[in-house]
């Protein structure tokens, strides 16, 4: 995220709780096991598992707390776009489209 270089890669980690801050780029999130809960400049949301969360780029916070109810770890897959990418996905009327991402999209 911070420290990374802006390209395409993939993050998958398990862990009971976690928390980080700072500039991120282009991403989708999602979880199992558990939720995360994000605070961005358009406000608060919580991910959970069935769920996703599309974030542009730009400065974030994420935290997982540990839940003593919770057996398992909070699984996470987070999908990462490099800066250049801001074409995949925008918002036209209310309606999501994504020109360039397939050969034929089928938004």
């Amino acid at each position: 995220m911070t420290n990374k270089p802006s390209r395409n890669y993939v993050l998958h980690a398990k862990s009971k709780q976690f928390y980080w801050e700072g500039d991120g780029q282009l991403s989708i999130k999602t979880f199992r096991n558990g939720r995360a809960h994000y605070k961005t400049s358009k406000g608060f949301f919580a991910v959970e598992e069935g769920r996703y969360l599309l974030l542009n780029e730009g400065e974030y916070t994420i935290s997982i707390g540990e839940d003593e109810e919770r057996p398992f770890h909070v699984e996470r897959s987070l999908f990462y776009f490099p800066k250049t990418s801001s074409y995949v996905f925008s918002h036209d009327s209310g309606v999501w489209v994504c020109p360039r991402l397939l050969p034929k999209p089928m938004c």
